[in-house]
This record gives structure tokens, C-alpha cells and sequence, in this order.
């Protein structure tokens, strides 16, 4: 992931990925991160790092929860969470 610290968009909807990995929050420069319509049941709590982070969309995933550290992103201005298996939110949140 090394030449990808620069990028601020990452866009890897609709490529049946069934995990995140860990070191995403390697991704420090990131704004925007679209992952919708794949397979994803969970999200590592490493998401949390990612402080420049303002549009994450996950929709038509598979996810039942959403990790706590979710909160910690302070610039989330967008989140798109409809059509997964999702329970509550966290308290995080909001």
C-alpha cells in the first residue's frame, strides 16, 4: 500500500470483497471510500484511523454491525449504510 498514501478516493464497489484489509488505516490521506454493493459482512476497527475520512458508502453489503470505532472519524459528513443486516449503530455515532 506504500504508493497508495497520496490517495484521497477509493472507489471498489461491485468486486464481491468479503473483507477489508487491516491495514486500510495505512489510507491516511483518504476522504472518500466507496465499497457498496459487495459482500462485506464486517469492517475492521482499524476504519477508525482513517481522520481525513468525510464520504464512506457501504451499501448492498452484508454487514451486521458497524465497529464502534466508526465514532472516531470526526470528519464523517457522509455515510451511506441502507440495504445490509444491520441491528443498531453504534453509540458513536452522532
Amino acid at each position: 500500500m506504500g504508493c497508495w498514501l497520496a490517495m484521497t478516493e477509493l472507489n471498489l464497489s461491485t468486486n464481491q470483497l468479503r473483507v477489508l484489509p487491516d491495514d486500510v488505516d495505512k489510507l491516511v490521506n483518504l476522504e472518500v471510500l466507496v465499497l457498496s454493493n459487495n459482500m462485506l459482512k464486517k469492517l475492521p476497527p482499524q476504519i477508525g484511523s482513517l481522520k481525513k475520512l468525510r464520504e464512506l458508502d457501504l451499501e448492498e453489503n452484508e454487514l451486521d454491525a458497524i465497529p464502534n470505532e466508526i465514532g472516531f472519524v470526526t470528519s464523517l459528513t457522509k455515510l451511506w449504510i441502507q440495504s445490509n443486516k444491520l441491528i443498531s449503530l453504534p453509540r458513536t455515532i452522532g
